[in-house]
């Protein structure tokens, strides 16, 4: 039976390293989601003008229904014209989401609409490397920082599980 035991306590070790490992993974994947998020501030900005912006019904649920930002914006990089929908940059697109992908009530929809009305002018950051991937609001947002908070608390998940693994050892009953 002393076989089993060690057996429990050698998984219950395997499980805490494969969940710091984890955190480890994800905290280093939110720090350069943040790392390609922030780059928009640093990148070159130019002129654009704001074709057409609209707030549309994403899809509903039985509690609230949930509406998506649609903004289309044109800006030119000497002759080269440019089209996007992106508004602000969520890092890497693990998901295929478009950057544009602002989901929520009405009234915040509306709120972030009212800062890009068409027709209007708006300062374009661009990627100089790849001219065509641009945003419009190069302020990091919430969902950019999710995974970095993820992984902070599977990483400090394990560290408790490591520290306190006392507590979830198994007893030999009598």
């Amino acid at each position: 039976m002393t076989g089993f035991f060690n057996l429990i306590r050698v998984l219950k070790k395997i499980a805490v390293c494969l969940i710091f490992a984890c955190g480890s993974g994800v905290c280093i994947f939110g720090l350069m989601n943040i790392r390609e998020a922030a780059a928009y501030k640093r990148y070159p900005s130019t002129s654009g003008f704001v074709i057409d912006s609209a707030v549309i019904k994403s899809h509903s649920s039985r509690e609230k229904d949930l509406y998506e930002l649609n903004i289309v914006y044109e800006y030119a990089l000497g002759e080269t014209p440019y089209y996007s929908t992106s508004v602000s940059s969520f890092g890497y697109d693990l998901f295929n989401e478009s950057k544009a992908a602002y989901n929520g009530q009405i009234a915040e929809m509306t709120q972030i609409l009212d800062k890009f009305p068409a027709p209007s002018s708006v300062l374009v950051h661009y990627n100089p490397e790849q001219p065509q991937d641009s945003v419009i609001d190069p302020d990091l947002k919430v969902p950019v920082l999710m995974p970095l908070i993820f992984g902070i608390i599977l990483l400090l998940t394990s560290i408790h599980l490591y520290l306190f693994s006392s507590i979830f050892s198994v007893r030999k009953v009598d």
